[in-house]
């Protein structure tokens, strides 16, 4: 064999080592890529997940609908805020109601944090669907976005909120097997 030859051989061993590591190389970061969007992104939302974000929401908007400052001196004597009167004839049906008020309360600030998170839009989009929802017709809108990119990101938002509503426990994931 000739100098020629063999220069061209190694050439294209060399060619194809380089294909072979290369591809590999870009089949990894395609995988991680995958993964890490995946993870990132979050497996699809079912549509019992999507009811659970919008029973969340519901409550989130109701509560926040319902702060009103108080202005002026407090109704009760500082040294007796802890002693209210009202327990002291309450039944258990009361009770109740009192502890679910409370956990919805604690579950509609964990929500407030996690729509603080989310881009204006979205927000925006949120809040205008909630007032939809809770009137009944869609009589609300923004004049910056049309109703059919209000509707996307609205369902963008729903699935931003997806990750971090998982990560607070505040949605139960179904294993169907």
């Amino acid at each position: 064999m000739d100098v020629a030859t063999l220069s061209d051989r190694a050439g294209e061993e060399s060619r194809n080592t380089f294909a072979i590591k290369h591809f590999k190389r870009r089949s990894t970061e395609w995988i991680e890529m995958r993964r890490c969007k995946k993870y990132h992104l979050g497996a699809p939302m079912t549509r019992d997940e999507s009811e659970q974000i919008e029973i969340l929401l519901t409550d989130w908007y109701q509560w926040q609908a319902g702060y009103f400052p108080a202005l002026g001196g407090g109704r009760v004597d500082p040294s007796c805020r802890n002693f209210p009167e009202s327990d002291r004839h309450s039944d258990i049906e009361d009770r109740t109601d009192a502890a679910e008020r409370r956990l919805k309360k604690k579950q509609a600030e964990q929500v407030d944090l996690c729509v603080d998170a989310l881009v204006w839009q979205q927000r925006a989009s949120i809040q205008t669907h909630m007032k939809n929802k809770l009137a009944g017709v869609e009589v609300w809108s923004n004049p910056r976005i049309t109703f059919e990119e209000m509707h996307e990101l609205y369902q963008d938002a729903k699935q931003a909120l997806l990750p971090a509503l998982r990560r607070r426990g505040m949605i139960k994931s179904v294993v169907v097997g």
